[in-house]
């Protein structure tokens, strides 16, 4: 597990030494809710103050946006409303997604210190969906661009995992570029430089991982008076 700080959020990344982070079956849910504690333990966060983002793969639309709350709690697991990312204002709150070579984007808006996790996968970069998440927070939370910083978890690399609809990118540079046009500066965007194609400690479901998750969990710190600058 690595941790990261970008501004006031802290941020906590899974590998594969921490064990399968998704549940997919019955016989795995005792083991995931197992590593899942011990996970959010090391963040001083519990499941009942941690939010699920459950990707929903059942529909077209893959930028569908929410607070969290009750709907979306990590207890509540594959019954979870689906959505591809969720905002918080409150201090104290984790906000949990499963990966496998998609990016998980972490937002902080230091001017209202508000935090939101978002899915970046195929499917929802094509629809633009780091622009739109920034859009969200604007319009739901007040976010001026200009206090946004962003963090971009380990993910497939163009190498094993171009996007042929723009033209041959990896998914983080289509992230990157997404951020930038919506205002985002670059020295506020931190992308992890690990490509869960290539890189073992990672589970990478290109290359085979198809029932196995690690994962990234954000959090506002309680107490961000001193805590205004990015890491």
């Amino acid at each position: 597990m690595k941790t990261f700080r970008i501004g006031g959020a802290r941020v906590g990344c899974s590998d594969k030494a921490d064990g399968n982070m998704k549940v997919f079956g019955g016989r795995d849910k005792v083991e995931v809710e197992r590593n899942r504690r011990k996970f959010l333990s090391e963040m001083n966060l519990g499941v009942e103050s941690t939010y699920f983002v459950r990707v929903d793969y059942g529909g077209e639309g893959f930028c569908k946006f929410a607070r969290a709350g009750d709907g979306n709690g990590l207890r509540l697991d594959r019954d979870a409303a689906g959505c591809d990312g969720l905002l918080t204002s409150e201090r104290g709150e984790g906000l949990f997604l499963p990966l496998a070579d998609c990016v998980g984007m972490v937002l902080w808006d230091a001017g209202n210190e508000t935090l939101m996790v978002v899915h970046c996968g195929r499917q929802t970069v094509l629809q633009d969906g780091a622009k739109k998440a920034v859009r969200y927070m604007a319009e739901v939370a007040g976010t001026k661009v200009g206090d946004l910083v962003a963090w971009l978890s380990p993910s497939a690399g163009g190498e094993n995992y171009p996007l042929r609809d723009l033209d041959g990118v990896s998914l983080q540079e289509a992230v990157v570029e997404q951020l930038m046009r919506a205002g985002a500066e670059r020295d506020n965007i931190l992308a992890s430089d690990v490509d869960t194609t290539l890189d073992e400690n990672y589970f990478s479901h290109s290359q085979g991982d198809r029932r196995k998750r690690f994962a990234i969990v954000g959090v506002t710190y309680t107490d961000t008076t001193h805590i205004r600058h990015f890491y």
